[in-house]
């Protein structure tokens, strides 16, 4: 449906412009912004509903971010990635809410096992694959020493009193993110959720037979 939405606006486009586009190129560019925006759009609906919506957004941004630099495990399909958004976002979300009171009580132990699973998870397995780009020696080590860049910067933002100006959890939110994307570059992560892709692809094949 996406994908016939955007060969029709591209093809509208090509018409009345007097520049020559290119209609699959301008389509696939289409497509990308369609698609990031319905799943935006339903990730902050589900995160409003359930009133965990600042917290599903700033862990969904922190995971973006962070997902720039370190790579990580994609699901098959655009439908299998956005049903994998929409149960782990708003999870995140919501357990950044009820876990704060126990962060609050224990914030050094808390953030010790944040910096340490984090320092082991980028030392060995950031920049994860990339699915089907080929990246250079060059393009390897920026990305990386960019995710360790990101993180030490966080780490000496984490003491500055930014959660007493507001009444989010911003600092757990962030960490909920980031937590996640890291993992998406492990093998547990690459298992888990490619277990979870093929798990969406059962369920389409059997509303496909049923259809």
């Amino acid at each position: 449906m996406i994908r016939n939405w955007s060969n029709k606006l591209a093809e509208s486009i090509y018409s009345s412009s007097d520049r020559a586009y290119s209609v699959p190129v301008l389509a696939y560019g289409i497509q990308i912004v369609l698609s990031s925006l319905i799943k935006a759009a339903l990730l902050l609906f589900i995160a409003w509903i359930t009133s965990t919506f600042w917290t599903t957004l700033i862990a969904a941004f922190s995971f973006s971010v962070l997902r720039t630099f370190s790579g990580g495990v994609h699901c098959t399909t655009y439908g299998r990635c956005l049903g994998t958004s929409l149960l782990f976002f708003p999870f995140f979300g919501w357990l950044t809410i009820v876990s704060y009171p126990w962060y609050l009580k224990n914030e050094f132990v808390f953030f010790s096992l944040f910096f340490l699973y984090s320092l082991s998870v980028i030392w060995i397995w950031v920049p994860g694959k990339w699915d089907t780009k080929h990246l250079t020696h060059s393009d390897w080590t920026f990305k990386g020493r960019s995710v360790l860049l990101i993180f030490i910067i966080f780490s000496i933002l984490y003491i500055l009193p930014i959660e007493s100006y507001t009444e989010v959890p911003v600092l757990l939110s962030v960490i909920m993110g980031w937590m996640f994307q890291l993992f998406t570059v492990t093998p547990a992560g690459y298992n888990t959720i490619g277990a979870i892709d093929k798990r969406f692809s059962k369920i389409f094949e059997r509303r496909n037979i049923h259809a």
